[in-house]
């Protein structure tokens, strides 16, 4: 509060002093006879602003008469002196000087507008040349045009460092994409990273990764992305330094990532972490982040909180057209280069393509008939499953390693001794097969059935090596209203040709078929969705069989494989990797094999059964 406007202030809230000193000098009236006889009362004048009429009227008829005086007394009261109001303020007009606009200075500034999509803000100096100005090319190709003529034109441009930045991760991209050309000229040595193969839409998918720093990958092939994840991840870091990683993955599935891990990369990285959505803290910093089925997430919100530069989200099927699309490109395209402003410009109604076009530079999102011949015959992909109380017979697995060790040594196993090793090497692959395994397998389908048979109409093969298998799984899907039909070796080919059609005919839908039953049958359909191995034979040629018989001569069939932790499963994979046919004796169960090897052909069996035995514990 100014000087002036406090002192108007105390002059409006005060009483008048003027006026109180005007009353008291007032001289007293002068003596009559009449007021001789009276004795004169004065009241002294009333302060203002309190003195109100009806006080006035109160105090008269409330006044007591004199005692010992004859005549009443009278009260006069003296009249208040008038309030002088005290005499206005002179102020003098303000007047306003007009606003002058800032000069601005004499050099151009270029910064980042902050919409959806980063562009170049403008702000030209006094000296600025006429042709400074922003046209509609991309970001990189107007600032050096504008560098140009302002240089041209001996005028300062000075560029926020804001711009720089924006125009980074493209500049980085660019070059990823130059290095692993030089490193990698048309995919030579790339292979040479990993221990086991991948085919070539793998790496596709793995390289895309890489070279864009921040990217989607979800595929309509019925694949999960750990392989090329991890392949992106041994490439990232060879060539580019990655360093702390973080992988995030619903606990069911951590297994699979181990077991996968060890296949590709012969163990878990240690720079990577391994952690279940809810075991987020929310302060985790990494430089590359990776999330796994990402659309099964409700919420981002504790994966948002992760600070890491590169970020790759993996989805085991295709996002387009659905409603969580719009946050992982949001998540995704964070220095807003476009990819996020062009899918919300395309609007609710937009098709696929379009929005695959949107997201071209964040997704990778592929469909079957968009490889075509590039497709390998199958698909395959390993599925584990938990199953309580399964481990390997202790006693067979100690014979078979010493059986091994003797062959090892000498080079030579008698028939008997041969004998004892295949007896050994099939009881441990009961824990694979046995009533345990088999519930959780079942368990495992039935929870599956929504993503295997998202329709009606399509169908369902299930391989097996045994009848009592068959007969478990059957059971159990019939008793949840499928249709099933069995193929089994106890059947006569007639039944077997009555369950065919059966299941080839249009209320069909699942089919059990053991292999012992199936030589020279067609187990092709329309409508088949997948090919599911139940268990996994000694023989790699009998899988390869099973894919044939339903393919029927197309590629690309999904093929999964149902593998149980602790039994012989991961050291089969191991043993099979490489490998069109092992010798197989009579661990597969087909009726005309014996037991017995020749020389050379139990040289392969031995040489596969070292890393089978190997991945026991």
């Amino acid at each position: 509060m100014s000087k002036a406007v406090s002192e108007v202030v105390s002059e409006v809230v005060s009483e008048p002093k003027p006026a109180r000193k005007a009353a008291a000098k007032k001289p007293a009236p002068k003596k009559t006879k009449a007021a001789a006889a009276a004795k004169v009362v004065e009241a002294p004048a009333p302060v203002e602003p309190k003195a109100k009429p009806a006080r006035k009227a109160a105090a008269r008829s409330k006044a007591k008469p004199a005692e010992a005086v004859a005549a009443p007394a009278v009260v006069a009261t003296a009249k208040p002196a008038a309030r002088k109001k005290p005499a206005a303020r002179k102020t003098k007009p303000v007047v306003e000087a007009p606003l002058t606009p800032p000069v601005p200075p004499a050099y151009s500034v270029l910064t980042l507008d902050q919409g959806l999509q980063r562009g170049l803000l403008l702000q030209p100096g006094a000296d600025a040349p006429s042709g400074l100005v922003l046209d509609a090319q991309p970001m990189e190709q107007q600032l050096q045009r504008l560098l140009t003529l302002a240089a041209d034109a001996g005028h300062e441009l000075r560029v926020a460092d804001e711009v720089w930045l924006q125009l980074a991760p493209g500049r980085d991209a660019e070059a990823r994409v130059l290095r692993l050309e030089a490193a990698y000229p048309d995919g030579q040595g790339l292979a040479t990273l990993l221990q086991a193969p991948l085919h070539g839409f793998q790496w596709e998918a793995a390289l895309f990764a890489v070279c864009a720093g921040r990217a989607l990958l979800a595929d309509d092939l019925g694949l999960s992305q750990r392989a090329p994840a991890l392949a992106a991840w041994r490439l990232a870091a060879l060539q580019f330094g990655l360093g702390r990683g973080l992988l995030v993955a619903p606990a069911e599935r951590h297994a699979a990532w181990q077991a996968e891990a060890q296949r590709l990369l012969g163990g878990w990285p240690a720079e990577l972490r391994l952690l279940a959505p809810a075991e987020l803290r929310g302060d985790e910093a990494a430089d590359c982040l990776i999330v796994d089925a990402v659309q099964e997430l409700a919420e981002l919100g504790p994966l948002l909180a992760v600070q890491a530069p590169w970020l790759w989200l993996l989805a085991d099927r295709e996002l387009l057209g659905e409603p969580q699309l719009d946050a992982l490109a949001d998540w995704l395209d964070a220095q807003r280069r476009g990819p996020l402003a062009q899918l919300r410009a395309l609007g609710a109604d937009a098709s696929k393509r379009q929005q695959r076009e949107a997201l071209q530079m964040v997704m990778l999102s592929r469909r079957k008939r968009d490889l075509g011949q590039t497709l390998p015959l199958s698909l395959e992909q390993p599925l584990w499953v938990q199953a309580d109380g399964v481990q390997p017979d202790a006693e067979a697995l100690a014979q078979s390693r010493q059986l091994l060790q003797r062959w090892q040594r000498l080079g030579y196993l008698a028939h008997a001794e041969q004998l004892q090793l295949l007896r050994a090497v099939a009881r441990l692959r009961e824990a694979a097969v046995g009533q345990p395994a088999c519930a959780a397998k079942l368990q495992a389908i039935v929870a599956l059935l929504p993503q295997i048979m998202p329709a009606l109409t399509q169908k369902l093969v299930i391989a097996v090596q045994q009848d009592a298998t068959a007969a478990m799984l059957a059971q159990g899907l019939a008793e949840l209203g499928l249709a099933v039909a069995s193929l089994r070796r106890d059947q006569t080919p007639a039944q077997r040709a009555a369950e065919l059609a059966q299941w080839q005919g249009e209320q069909g839908q699942v089919l059990l078929a053991v292999d012992a039953a199936c030589p020279g049958l067609d187990l092709s359909a329309a409508g088949v969705a997948l090919l599911l191995h139940a268990d996994l034979p000694w023989n790699p040629a009998q899988r390869a069989q099973r894919v044939a018989r339903v393919a029927g001569g197309s590629r690309g069939l999904l093929s999964w494989q149902l593998l149980v932790p602790g039994s012989l499963d991961a050291g089969l994979l191991a043993a099979h990797e490489g490998q069109a046919a092992l010798p197989a004796a009579q661990l597969d169960f087909e009726p005309t094999a014996q037991p017995f090897l020749e020389a050379a052909a139990l040289q392969r069996f031995m040489a596969a059964l070292q890393p089978a035995l190997a991945a026991q514990a």
